[in-house]
């Protein structure tokens, strides 16, 4: 199969008005039908897509190629069957969108975003499988398969197998419907508050290891691909800053601790035994228990604060009854007074 030069060399072009268009679709459905599954299987089919496109336009099937292309696409149909699937289960309204339905310019940025998460992050294989990088006739083929690919591999296979093993765990204790008062510290969420978020971080750090085979290789002649394959770190570097600083820990660590915080201290809550422990047994997972990096127990509890740090569990990712305790609890019994007032007044 012929290479194919779409706009540019480096299919950047070509990907991006993929993706804006396909979201651009997503939307449109979602507003048409009022159906927020298509969300998540939009982000996720988005990576399939550009991945199947780049590696037949490429036309060239270097095994690199081949096995990043297979990977990226691997992850996106879980990915995006697993979300589907979530979102179903949970009546197919998706509570990312709570405070966004009745502002469209709010629903507008998530999309927004959402092409711009699937471009960067995409940008390891979208480059790989380029012209630029894979072009037959340049210096007679691609690097030899070597070191760092394998050792990509086994980072993208690791990340992969922790994250889908630990959504499995937490699915199924869902499905077992716990307790209120319970929370998951079992399989593999004993080794980490956010086992799943490890695994994805990894294997996009295990992408771009085997992406960059091609950057630190001498046979490959074009330092503008090398360059571009460099700046492909951005896909892990986006997908960390998205899980640790935007998306992830930051809207599950902090607003769980201090859930269990008022379920413990709420007066309302006080009868039932299992809710007065709630925020005594969740402190001490939290103490014990490595925020993101796996690590045992009896290890990880033993670590000071500054060793902490440096295994990215830092202090605004959990609640401190100390400093924000007081105030949580007078917005809470404000909040239980205004209800009921309303209810008498109805």
């Amino acid at each position: 199969m012929a290479v194919v030069h779409v706009l540019d060399e480096y299919y950047l072009g070509i990907t991006a008005i993929i993706t804006v268009g396909y979201q651009i679709l997503a939307f449109i459905i979602m507003l048409i039908f009022g159906d927020e599954t298509i969300n998540d299987f939009a982000g996720g089919s988005n990576f399939l897509i550009l991945a199947l496109v780049t590696l037949n336009l490429g036309g060239t099937y270097y095994t690199r190629s081949i096995i990043v292309s297979v990977f990226v696409m691997i992850w996106a149909i879980r990915l995006a069957l697993f979300l589907l699937i979530r979102v179903i289960k949970s009546g197919g309204k998706d509570t990312r969108f709570d405070d966004k339905r009745k502002q469209p310019l709010k629903m507008v940025g998530f999309f927004i975003f959402q092409i711009i998460w699937v471009w960067t992050v995409s940008l390891p294989v979208t480059l790989l499988n380029s012209p630029a990088a894979s072009l037959s006739i340049q210096n007679d083929g691609n690097p030899a398969f070597g070191v760092r690919d394998i050792i990509g591999i086994i980072m993208w296979s690791i990340g992969f197998l922790w994250e889908t093993i630990a959504d499995f765990h937490k699915f199924a204790w869902r499905l077992s419907k716990p307790p209120k008062s319970q929370f998951i510290h079992s399989g593999l969420w004993k080794f980490s508050r956010a086992p799943n978020y490890f695994g994805e971080i990894l294997l996009w750090w295990g992408i771009f290891v085997i992406a960059n085979s091609v950057a630190v290789s001498d046979l490959i002649t074009n330092k503008q691909i090398k360059i571009a394959l460099w700046i492909s770190i951005l896909s892990p570097l986006f997908t960390m800053f998205l899980l640790l600083g935007l998306s992830g820990l930051p809207l599950t660590q902090k607003p769980t601790g201090k859930k269990f915080f008022l379920m413990s201290n709420r007066s309302q809550d006080n009868e039932d035994p299992d809710c007065k422990t709630a925020w005594s047994r969740y402190k001490a997972y939290v103490e014990q228990t490595s925020v993101l990096i796996p690590l045992p127990n009896f290890i990880y509890r033993r670590f000071p604060e500054p060793l902490r740090w440096i295994f990215l569990d830092f202090p605004f990712y959990r609640f401190n009854e100390t400093k924000e305790g007081a105030e949580v609890l007078q917005e809470e019994e404000q909040k239980h007074e205004t209800n009921t007032e309303t209810r008498a007044m109805v």
